[in-house]
């Protein structure tokens, strides 16, 4: 799955000066200790019109939506103001996720209320004021 969102954000982000990398770790710049006791792996990188972009790939939408509150989290403290968290599910199969200013969520077999990858991924990427459609 990683794999399968990586290479659609990368056709996406090339033609359009942004960057995508495969995940990995995050360290801090202030050293380890700044992110001390938080989970950091992440899926994949992207940076794209100013904004760091966290991406979290998952089998399905309730293992997104566990994961979404250490998202937020590492979202907000090791990514900036702009930086937004992309939660991406093979499948979405439950009612729409709860509104987050700094999540969105897609999926490729997408249901209501959440956008569909790769198809709106435009419409992801580009509204930095709305997690939800």
């Amino acid at each position: 799955m990683e794999y399968f969102v990586y290479a659609h954000l990368h056709a996406y982000l090339a033609s359009r000066g942004g960057e995508v990398v495969m995940g990995g770790h995050l360290v801090s710049l202030g050293g380890k200790e700044a992110l001390e006791g938080q989970l950091t792996e992440v899926d994949g990188l992207a940076f794209h019109r100013g904004a760091l972009w966290f991406v979290e790939c998952k089998p399905d939408g309730e293992s997104l939506l566990e994961r979404a509150p250490l998202m937020e989290n590492l979202v907000r403290s090791a990514g900036g103001s702009r930086s937004k968290g992309l939660m991406v599910a093979r499948a979405w199969r439950r009612p729409p996720p709860a509104r987050r200013d700094n999540l969105i969520y897609m999926a490729w077999e997408a249901g209501e209320g959440v956008l569909r990858f790769p198809q709106d991924l435009e419409k992801a990427l580009e509204r930095q004021d709305s997690s939800r459609p």
